[in-house]
């Protein structure tokens, strides 16, 4: 006759399991990182080799007459996405594999393999526009 009523407690937990998620962001799910990104004219392909989490070894190839020769080698956290024209003279790459939007977003090499620029979100967008970015545990996408 006096039971207590499971609707508070359902309430609570709804309500707390809102405001958490709110407040700590969605998780991420990672698989392994793209190990090629190829131009689009198929004649220049960018190797990555992971090294340890977060740090790769990328090599930037040339297709020639017999088979790839390397164009240069350079040490680069690991990117989400790579973009290189079809003269394979720079590259770009977007993001680091595992933390989309934080650290340099976009970083650009040269012929040689130097980093001709990198850049942060923070640089590249004003601090309100930053705000309404959506976050996840790891990203801000």
């Amino acid at each position: 006759m006096f039971g207590r009523s499971k609707l508070p407690t359902t309430a609570f937990l709804v309500i707390v399991s809102l405001i958490t998620s709110f407040r700590f962001g969605w998780a991420d799910s990672w698989g392994p990182p793209p190990k090629e990104h190829w131009s689009n004219d198929r004649q220049f392909v960018l190797f990555v080799s992971e090294l340890a989490w977060g740090q790769s070894r990328l090599v930037l190839k040339e297709r020639g007459q017999n088979g790839f020769r390397s164009r240069w080698i350079a040490l680069h956290p690991t990117p989400v996405q790579a973009f290189i024209p079809d003269d394979g003279r720079y590259v770009v790459l977007r993001d680091q594999w595992g933390q989309v939007g934080y650290g340099k977003v976009l970083t650009f090499f040269g012929p040689d393999g130097r980093v001709l620029a990198s850049y942060t979100l923070e640089q590249l967008l004003p601090f309100d526009e930053i705000l309404e970015v959506p976050t996840t545990m790891s990203s801000r996408w």
